[in-house]
């Protein structure tokens, strides 16, 4: 449905579309609207445009941390079994280790620190979680960026920890390791020992995992622990040799986790439950999961449709302001909403760098000014944001150029803003947005079929024929 107004030019028309007409239009706000031509006018409308929502997982989400590491595993009615494991490398702290001589290991341990956690459910958060590390056959470098880059010929299937590590959401994950991986440390090169690189070379790095629930069993937990602060402790005695006659002593020498890279992964039962028809609920699953879509042509296709019943050019169409709006049903258990709703959710699309590099980044009105950033309104039960530029470029566009360029496909998926100070002056502060990788939801939104239908609202003119 449409509502359009005509008014004259002399009003000023709206300040969301100034910038259209200033270059050809004089402020006539003081002198009056009686001296313009009737014929010198604007149309200004609203549209209503349902949006046309599927449900798809984000195929590849870069996951290449240099802080954190994200293990765990959940499962939900919802969407079925979700785990998350990862991968980084360890080095001396220091490059002037000694291990003297007939070094014996008295113990190993590896100690981690939690950063934060995520639960569908409260009465998960202290749940007993089984922990297991093991070696990977490579190095965790920039080569591998995605959360499903992993494969299983990347690491050796044999458990380095010393017995059961069972972790129940404390502050500190702590595993003691099997005397025999010390062992391998102590017969690490001089060179390996001399230089991080090439340490990394020879040891590679350590995978860590999470067993899954029980079958049938729902619930888990996702734990962020802090790579850059972990740390492997390597206690031994040994012979000095840089003096005579000196007594065999006990030394700790640590090894720091984190080294260069961590590369998270995460594997989605839910990618089966893809569904591009229409459907009366649209689910919103965390991270790399399930994720209310748009396909860029379906979306083309719709700001046609409206164009066409405009009876107008597509370049006398101008876009003031496009607004969308995604209602969900409030979980009748208040405390609810903060686990199976994020506070943000806003469209994102696949930027390519080439062949072989892409991420995923929000769509850039999120830095217009009183952009709200998909943020959700708990009293109304919406999400809600502006990507008026977006809309317009895409009415612009031939259909086939969409078609051919899957980077006009969005996904809306929950963010984390991160907030800077200036170098010069840490009054002046950025915030920059992107998808958020430390939290699992398990939410949903109304579909196309239901009666409070997620939709686009358009504020538009139309401009006169020259």
């Amino acid at each position: 449905m449409h509502l359009k107004s005509t008014i004259k030019r002399s009003l000023l028309l709206l300040s969301a579309i100034v910038v259209v007409a200033t270059s050809c239009v004089k402020d006539y706000k003081r002198l009056g609207g009686d001296i313009i031509p009737d014929d010198y006018s604007l149309n200004i409308g609203k549209a209503i445009i349902k949006l046309p929502l599927q449900a798809k997982v984000i195929d590849s989400l870069q996951a290449l941390d240099g802080t954190y590491g994200y293990l765990g595993a959940i499962r939900t009615p919802e969407f079925g079994l979700a785990k998350f494991s990862f991968a980084t490398g360890y080095a001396p702290n220091t490059t002037s280790f000694n291990f003297g001589k007939d070094a014996v290991v008295k113990d190993i341990q590896l100690v981690l620190l939690k950063n934060s956690y995520s639960v569908a459910n409260n009465n998960e958060l202290y749940i007993p979680q089984n922990i297991h590390v093991y070696r990977m056959t490579r190095v965790v470098d920039s080569l591998h960026k995605y959360q499903n880059d992993f494969k299983p010929e990347d690491y050796i299937d044999s458990q380095l920890e010393d017995g059961a590590c069972i972790y129940t959401g404390g502050d500190t994950l702590r595993i003691f390791l099997k005397k025999s991986f010390g062992e391998e440390l102590l017969k690490a090169s001089k060179n390996a020992l001399d230089s991080t690189e090439r340490f990394l070379e020879e040891f590679k790095g350590l995978l860590f995992t999470c067993d899954e629930p029980s079958d049938g069993v729902e619930g888990g937990r996702l734990n962020s622990f802090s790579t850059s602060t972990g740390y492997i402790s390597l206690r031994i005695n040994f012979q000095p040799t840089w003096g005579n006659s000196l007594p065999r002593k006990d030394s700790i020498f640590l090894f720091n986790l984190g080294r260069e890279y961590t590369q998270n992964i995460s594997t989605y039962q839910s990618i089966a439950k893809e569904d591009e028809e229409p459907s009366q609920y649209v689910n919103i699953e965390g991270i790399a999961g399930l994720k209310p879509y748009v396909s860029g042509v379906a979306l083309k296709d719709s700001i046609d449709k409206l164009i066409n019943q405009l009876g107008i050019e597509r370049e006398r169409f101008i876009i003031a302001r496009a607004r969308y709006y995604l209602p969900f049903e409030v979980p009748t258990i208040a405390e609810n909403i903060n686990n199976f709703y994020p506070t943000y959710l806003y469209p994102n699309y696949k930027f390519r760098v080439d062949s072989k590099n892409h991420y995923y980044t929000p769509v850039e009105d999120i830095y217009s000014p009183n952009n709200n950033c998909g943020m959700f309104n708990r009293s109304l039960g919406y999400y809600y944001g502006d990507i008026s530029s977006w809309m317009q470029n895409l009415a612009l566009k031939d259909r086939s150029e969409v078609a051919s360029n899957p980077s006009y496909n969005m996904w809306f998926a929950s963010l984390t803003p991160t907030t800077s100070s200036s170098y010069f002056s840490s009054s002046s502060t950025t915030t920059t947005y992107s998808i958020n990788l430390d939290k699992y939801n398990v939410g949903r939104i109304n579909g196309n079929l239901h009666e409070n239908y997620p939709y686009l609202e358009l504020i538009y003119t139309i401009l006169p024929k020259e």
